[in-house]
């Protein structure tokens, strides 16, 4: 799997989100996370990376997929914090 980095457009859709209070991007070694903190939740990571063709999102440093879009992941992120 291949670190892709963050762009403008995946902060911004993350920043939509429901719930999200703050996002930010990762500088240098880290720019391929997307650090969140959400209502009810706490602070969360998650990082794109492509394998092969395909772009996903995943869970901190895990290798829990979460999904292609970045509004999409972050909502699963979310929901499966706010779950636990």
């Amino acid at each position: 799997m291949q670190p892709i980095t963050v762009t403008r457009q995946h902060l911004d859709a993350v920043r939509n989100v429901e719930g999200i209070l703050r996002a930010h991007r990762g500088r240098y070694v880290s720019a391929h996370k997307i650090f969140l903190d959400a209502a009810g939740a706490g602070t969360m990571t998650m990082a794109l990376y492509r394998d092969g063709s395909i772009a996903r999102w995943y869970a901190g440093d895990t290798d829990e997929p979460l999904g292609l879009g970045a509004a999409e992941s972050a909502r699963k992120l979310i929901a499966t914090h706010t779950s636990n």
